[in-house]
């Protein structure tokens, strides 16, 4: 099994392994099903699901060590979340002084776009010193729940659903986020 100790990538490493992960998603049947969503944004974040379960299967089947191709997969997730986060985070930068303020502005965008209706659902509301959300539906686990295994489903929570904690962080200084 590859783990950990023999390091981390080269470029062309990285891109061959891409290239049978984007391989592997196009061999499977998980790009229909994404079609027939109907919001953009869903189907976005449908593409990046299926992307960290089809990118998680092909690291085992090359012979990484399921905890280092869980690490992998986490550090892909979070650069991409980053990435996701920055103009939002820039705009509320720009607009609002208060964090509160810039919290509340950052999450109105991702309900927008790309965590939208109708494969996400949810109700939020302000409390003093808190932006409040509760999730009731969320398209990215139901897609893992309904297309992938037991043990995709456990990778996602392990990555996806815990950004949630480090991403708050991310958008204001002193954010946190709670369950």
């Amino acid at each position: 099994k590859k783990k950990p100790e023999l390091g981390r990538f080269t470029k062309d490493e990285a891109r061959i392994l891409v290239g049978k992960v984007w391989d592997n998603l196009v061999e499977s049947d998980l790009k229909s099903k994404i079609k027939g969503l109907k919001s953009k944004g869903n189907k976005v974040i449908s593409l990046l699901t299926s992307f960290t379960m089809i990118f998680y299967n092909t690291l085992l089947s090359e012979g990484f060590d399921k905890e280092y191709a869980l690490e992998m997969i986490g550090d892909v997730g979070w650069k991409v979340y980053l990435k996701m986060l920055g103009l939002p985070r820039r705009l509320a930068r720009i607009r609002y002084k208060f964090s509160q303020n810039r919290m509340g502005f950052m999450l109105n965008m991702f309900k927008k776009f790309p965590f939208s209706p109708p494969g996400y659902e949810n109700k939020s509301w302000e409390e003093e010193g808190k932006f409040c959300i509760d999730w009731q539906k969320c398209a990215a686990f139901d897609f893992v729940k309904k297309y992938g295994t037991e043990e995709d489903a456990d990778v996602f929570f392990k990555t996806w659903c815990l950004y949630d904690y480090a991403i708050a962080r991310e958008m204001v200084d002193g954010g946190t986020f709670q369950r």
